[in-house]
């Protein structure tokens, strides 16, 4: 997110969620409007939020589009919008989250212990956008049972991140509207690539830049969960959208196919982390097993971009570590970026001895360069791809897998 999740972009990489919506039905599907409730977002603070909530459904809803506005009382920045399908088995955990504005990072804080079970639906990292996915194609969402009863029920999960870089107050607020798909015209649902591994080595000493990536694929081994990505498929995969996600450090976001034997080819380029854009592919793009799409992330701390500054926590040391790092110091990947501050030297009310929200950490009250690492705010970085693809069928002469026939 500006710069996951989302960008990662991404992004690509997190919202305050929504109003009642028509339930739907077989025969007559409604488009669904969620609206996020109105918050605030004081000067010069950078604000992330989630909310959640449930549409009470009968039927499973086939999404074929969404438009989502998000605007201010002025002078801000929406960095990204991001809603989510709970799948997991305890809706009811998050009634206490129902309708409310709650900082979070990410949305993996709230709810019940399985809440990172969900599917991106879709999102947006500019003030209006809207879009509908190619025909034939839909994302399904099936209603779940409410342990507490009544009736069956989708629960969204939104995220937005707001900017504010002026003297006064804004107030944010979001507008998403999911359009149904017409009856009996999906042939293939869309599932998400959400695929975040490269946050994990993100760490660019000051003044330097540095590239990380990773890579997607059928069959590859599942290591986002604990990053809250999404698995990848098992057999061949027909990718219909890609982006990248970064943060304001993102210099260039680049994914290339690369087929079975070696062959290279660029897929998605962009080089403006605010603008991340998308790569429709019509038809879509065959991955087999055996075959990839890797991405790379390049970060610029402090060559032409800002120098990244944080609290100081051992004298002389630049703060700031990578994820992987991190967890052999038992920090999670919330906990690895430096505690930012405004200006190079003595600090004490933005640097002291100790912060309540970093428990465990202690620091100088200097404030000096920092190491360049993964973080959930535009403070830091990610990087992240995010996209959407649907299964193919592996019984299908080569080269017809992804036929929607």
């Amino acid at each position: 997110m500006s710069g996951i999740h989302v960008r990662a972009v991404l992004v690509l990489s997190a919202l305050a969620l929504l109003g009642a919506a028509a339930p739907a039905t077989a025969r007559r599907p409604r488009p669904i409007t969620l609206r996020v409730p109105r918050f605030e977002v004081p000067p010069g603070v950078d604000r992330e939020v989630c909310t959640f909530v449930r549409v009470p459904m009968t039927h499973p809803f086939d999404v074929a589009g969404q438009v989502v506005v998000s605007a201010t009382s002025g002078g801000s920045t929406s960095h990204h919008f991001l809603m989510w399908a709970y799948t997991g088995t305890d809706v009811d955990a998050f009634r206490p989250y129902e309708g409310k504005v709650f900082d979070s990072k990410g949305c993996l804080d709230m709810g019940p212990p399985d809440s990172a079970s969900r599917i991106l639906i879709g999102g947006a990292q500019t003030p209006r956008s809207a879009g509908r996915m190619p025909r034939g194609l839909a994302l399904r969402l099936d209603p779940l049972t409410s342990k507490a009863g009544g009736p069956t029920v989708v629960g969204f999960i939104l995220n937005s991140h707001w900017i504010n870089g002026t003297a006064k107050t804004v107030h944010g607020r979001v507008r998403a509207r999911l359009l149904p798909a017409r009856p009996a015209s999906v042939k293939k649902y869309l599932k998400p690539i959400f695929e975040v591994v490269g946050n994990a080595f993100i760490d660019v000493a000051p003044h330097a830049a540095a590239t990380v990536g990773w890579a997607w694929g059928p069959g590859r081994p599942d290591l986002a969960a604990g990053l809250g990505g999404m698995p990848p498929p098992a057999g061949p995969a027909c990718v219909v959208t890609l982006s990248g996600h970064m943060h304001q450090w993102g210099t260039l976001f680049q994914a290339e196919y690369v087929d079975a034997d070696g062959g290279r080819t660029i897929v998605y380029e962009n080089r403006d982390y605010d603008h991340p854009g998308q790569t429709l592919f019509s038809p879509a793009l065959l991955v087999r097993p055996g075959e990839r799409i890797d991405y790379r992330c390049t970060h610029d701390n402090g060559v032409e971009r800002p120098q990244r500054l944080g609290c100081e926590e051992t004298p002389g040391e630049a703060p700031g570590m990578s994820i992987v790092a991190g967890l052999g110091m038992g920090r999670g990947a919330g906990e690895v970026a430096a505690k930012p501050c405004t200006a190079p030297g003595p600090a004490p009310a933005e640097c002291p001895a100790t912060d309540p929200t970093r428990p465990g950490r202690s620091f100088t009250g200097n404030c000096v360069e920092a190491h360049l690492v993964f973080g959930f705010t535009s403070h830091d970085e990610m990087c992240l791809l995010p996209g959407t693809f649907y299964d193919g069928n592996p019984d299908a002469a080569a080269g017809h897998e992804c036929d929607l026939d």
